[in-house]
Order: C-alpha cells, then sequence, then structure tokens
C-alpha cells in the first residue's frame, strides 16, 4: 500500500476525531481573528485570517477523500457481488459436471506491464494464484490485453502465436496456478469512452468442452457482467 493510500485509509479510520479537531480549530482562528480584529491587530488578523481559510480547505478536502473512499465502499461490494452473479450464471448457463469456476477481476499495476487480481470470488484459501501476477502479453489475460478482445485458453495446449503450452508465463508465476483449472475465459472491461481498464476473468476445473466457453451465448453473458463492472470500475476511478 502506497503512502497515499495509508493516509486515505488513516483519514477514512479516523474522520469523526479528525472532523471534530479541525471544527475546533476552526472556531478558534476565528475567534482568534475576531479579537485581533477587536485590538486592531491587522497583522494578526491577516494571519489568522489566512489559516482560518487554509483549516476550511482542509477540512473541504478531507471530507471529500472521506466521501470516496465510503462510495468506493460501496462499489466494490456491488463488484464482489457481480463476481459472484456472473460465476453463477455461466455455471448455470454451461451445465458443467463439477460445480466449481472462480471468478475475478484484474487491474493493470500502474507501470502498465502486470495484470494482478483486484476482486474475486471462487478461491479458496490455498488457491495461490489469488496473488499472481502476470505480465502482459503472457498467459490468458496477458494476451487478452494486449489484443483487446476476449481469449480462451487451455493451459494444457499451445497457444496459436507458438508460445508454449503455459502461454509464455513466468516460472514462479506458473507454480502458483490452481493445478486442477482446465479453462480460462478473459474478457475486456472497458470505460465508459471504450478505454480498456481491466479484466473479467473466469477459470474452472472442468474443461473447456464442458464448460461451453466457445459458446456465442455463453461469451455474451460474460460480455455483459463485464460492462456492468465497468461501469462500477468507471465510477471509482
Amino acid at each position: 500500500m502506497s503512502l497515499g493510500d495509508k493516509s486515505r485509509s488513516f483519514i477514512v479510520s479516523y474522520y469523526s476525531v479528525i472532523a471534530v479537531a479541525i471544527n475546533l480549530l476552526l472556531v478558534v482562528m476565528a475567534v482568534w481573528a475576531h479579537s485581533a480584529a477587536l485590538t486592531q491587530r491587522w497583522r494578526w488578523v491577516v494571519v489568522a485570517g489566512i489559516l482560518l481559510v487554509a483549516t476550511a480547505g482542509a477540512d473541504f478536502w478531507l471530507k471529500k477523500v472521506y466521501d470516496k473512499r465510503q462510495a468506493t465502499a460501496i462499489y466494490e461490494g456491488i463488484v464482489n457481488q457481480l463476481l459472484r452473479a456472473a460465476a453463477v450464471s455461466i455455471l448455470q448457463a454451461a451445465k458443467a459436471p463439477k460445480e466449481h469456476i472462480r471468478t475475478h477481476v484484474m487491474l493493470p499495476d500502474p507501470d502498465q506491464k502486470h495484470l494482478k487480481i483486484k476482486y474475486e470470488y471462487g478461491f479458496n484459501a490455498e488457491d495461490q494464484d489469488k496473488n499472481i501476477s502476470v505480465d502482459i502479453g503472457t498467459g490468458c489475460a496477458g494476451q487478452a490485453w494486449l489484443h483487446k478482445k476476449l481469449v480462451l485458453c487451455d493451459p494444457t495446449l499451445p497457444n496459436e502465436e507458438g508460445m508454449g503450452p503455459h502461454w509464455g508465463i513466468a516460472d514462479e508465476e506458473l507454480k502458483k496456478i490452481r493445478k486442477s483449472v482446465k479453462c480460462f475465459m478473459s474478457v475486456p472491461i472497458n470505460s465508459a469512452k471504450g478505454e480498456l481498464i481491466a479484466l473479467l476473468n473466469c477459470d474452472s476445473d472442468n474443461t473447456m468442452t464442458e464448460m461451453h466457453l466457445k459458446d456465442e451465448g455463453l461469451q455474451k453473458v460474460a460480455y455483459s457482467f463485464s460492462q456492468a463492472i465497468g461501469v462500477l470500475l468507471d465510477g471509482m476511478r
């Protein structure tokens, strides 16, 4: 977590205390300015006025940070619910033999070189790939980001670009992937302006055929959830 994120988390956690302290400061600054004006100490009036404006500005900024974090928390809760709904909908549409599916949203890191999971549903405690880092251009997700389109992957087969059976994923990241997973689907998540901002991914212990991932109707289901999640992610930017 960056210093900025830590600061915002601190503000949200202790907002009530900070807000009371700032309001007390506003009162003190106002009284000081009034007292200085009565005694015609104009230099102190100016100083008190500047501090009063600065304190009021800080109060306004803190409220904006708090309100945004509260809204973000609500949006994040809805994203998690949509991931659950997507998993249930896709599994029901596929009528696969195994009741197993995982869904998650991947976002790029600040340098736009790696993709990491931000929100997830269906991961077990022992699933190490919750913390996977995928280089853009590798793996199912990396290829979907690179080409800005839906990509399907059978991890046991090489892809069409000759990247090998594991699609170029680094060995240390490859070790994290759930061993029983047999298929992946990565769907672009776009902003209202059409900018690629994230990926909706799903995988399963069922095979590609059992999950019917090549079925156009099932892909439309996935796209509908990616669009809904895109609206929420757009609102959090």
